[in-house]
């Protein structure tokens, strides 16, 4: 009994993991689409309706440019 709560735990660990890098990815490559839609000249408010994030996110971007 207690063998399978241990593959329980470590499957869930996992899973929570996988999702946790996962969302790390997908916000990293907002932040490289925001970047480089401003480096190519577009406004503030253009890379929010092209790339639907929200001021904070391009502020973050701006920040580690």
């Amino acid at each position: 009994m207690g063998e399978n709560k241990e593959v329980d735990n470590v499957c869930t660990a996992i899973e929570r993991l996988k999702r946790e890098n996962l969302e790390k990815g997908i916000e990293e490559g907002k932040i490289l689409l925001v970047k480089t839609l401003l480096l190519n000249g577009l406004s503030t408010e253009e890379v929010k309706k092209y790339a639907a994030v929200t001021d904070q996110e391009i502020q973050r971007a701006k920040e580690l440019s």
